[in-house]
């Protein structure tokens, strides 16, 4: 399988406790990769979560209507002939427009 080379061209300055520069700086000596590198992944993994947790309303909705609408359309179809409808009758003066 080819290794697909991702090259990071965008640069965000990011301000951070000293705490949490720690971690990350000893996290990334785990993994053998930069702060830089670790903290792109941990952006790039928030954004995918982020993005999905977002959008799930959306598919489900999607989901649903996908599902139901067949079955709704054919039941509209039927209620033209199942509701009869009754309209007033014209009161006094009511001219039938042409």
């Amino acid at each position: 399988m080819p290794v697909v080379q991702i090259t990071r061209s965008h640069q965000l300055k990011v301000t951070m406790t000293p705490e949490i520069h720690a971690r990350l700086v000893a996290l990334s000596e785990k993994l053998g990769q930069s702060p830089a590198t670790v903290a792109s992944m941990a952006i790039s993994q928030y954004v995918n979560q982020q993005e999905a947790t977002l959008g799930a309303p959306q598919r489900m909705v999607d989901t649903m209507l996908s599902q139901f609408m067949p079955q709704l359309m054919a039941q509209m179809d039927q209620l033209p002939d199942a509701v009869e409808i009754k309209l007033p009758k014209p009161g006094p003066g009511w001219k039938e427009s042409q």
